[in-house]
């Protein structure tokens, strides 16, 4: 699947703003707002590692319940669905 132009520049310019920060904290608020935006474009793996990194970082920003959910998420199984 291609990313659409709007978020690959929006995660871009995520990046580059969390090269220039050096205030830790702020750092992983940027690092949570771009995980966010991963998981939007399905980028499960890519989203779960910022969080983990943000919640390190800033562990006010949110970023620990977003990986919780996120896991639980994924962990998700219906028996039903798999086998009929």
């Amino acid at each position: 699947m291609k990313l659409p132009q709007e978020f690959a520049d929006q995660i871009s310019a995520l990046t580059e703003a969390i090269d220039r920060e050096s205030d830790p904290a702020r750092r992983g608020e940027l690092i949570f707002r771009r995980g966010r935006l991963r998981w939007k474009v399905q980028d499960r793996a890519g989203a779960m590692s910022d969080y983990a990194a943000a919640a390190e970082l800033a562990p006010g920003c949110g970023a620990s319940e977003a990986l919780a959910q996120c896991r639980e998420i994924m962990a998700f199984y219906h028996r039903d669905l798999y086998n009929p």
